[in-house]
């Protein structure tokens, strides 16, 4: 019976490790540089991802924004001396989540869940159309254009805080990130509530 188990623990064991890769380098372009830790944390969150580890497999990962869309390629190294190059584009970042899962399916530990919900934030400024984008300051857009409702004397606390021109909501680099977490985690936006 011990024998059995030992067994059954060990080929656990072999094929946990065979999932395992090493992140050797995220690398972003025309990007603000504080979602480079979002995105590590994700992936190590996510899935059998890690810095430190004896796995010959490894991974480099370079995400950029062209001006239109993102481009993300995962490029894959692996023991063997064999490679490939899995890459998608996405037109906001709210489509990160579910292409991550796609692509990373063999070394995922989580099941990705999504759900819909409303994002707060908070402008001095209104907007002058009735549905706004959000964008960082680098220009990539990381929510598409959204309904909006604006909310008088709420007590409920916005997400991120940022500046609306015309029909988009600019985030500096660390509202940025804050709001591409909370989309990491599968958040899908209905509408979006503006406070003053």
């Amino acid at each position: 019976m011990i024998k059995k188990i030992f067994i059954i623990f060990l080929t656990l064991a072999f094929i946990s490790y065979g999932k395992e890769i090493k992140l050797k380098s995220i690398h972003i372009e025309n990007l603000p540089d504080t979602y480079k830790e979002v995105f590590r944390e994700f992936f190590f969150k996510n899935f059998h991802i890690k810095e430190e580890t004896s796995s010959k497999n490894k991974l480099k990962v370079n995400i950029s924004w062209t001006g239109l869309s993102y481009t993300v390629c995962f490029h894959f190294l692996f023991f063997d001396k064999k490679e490939r190059i899995s890459c998608f584009t996405a037109q906001t970042g709210e489509e990160f989540y579910e292409k991550f899962f796609d692509i990373l399916e063999e070394y995922k530990k989580t099941e990705p869940k999504t759900k819909t919900v409303d994002l707060t934030i908070k402008s001095e400024n209104n907007p002058e159309k009735n549905k706004i984008k959000i964008s960082s300051e680098k220009r990539d857009v990381l929510v598409g254009y959204k309904s909006t409702k604006h909310l008088k004397n709420s007590k409920k606390k916005p997400l991120v805080e940022g500046v609306i021109n015309i029909d988009t909501l600019y985030l500096k680099d660390k509202e940025a990130a804050k709001l591409l977490k909370f989309l990491l985690k599968g958040n899908k936006i209905r509408q979006i509530l503006i406070i003053k």
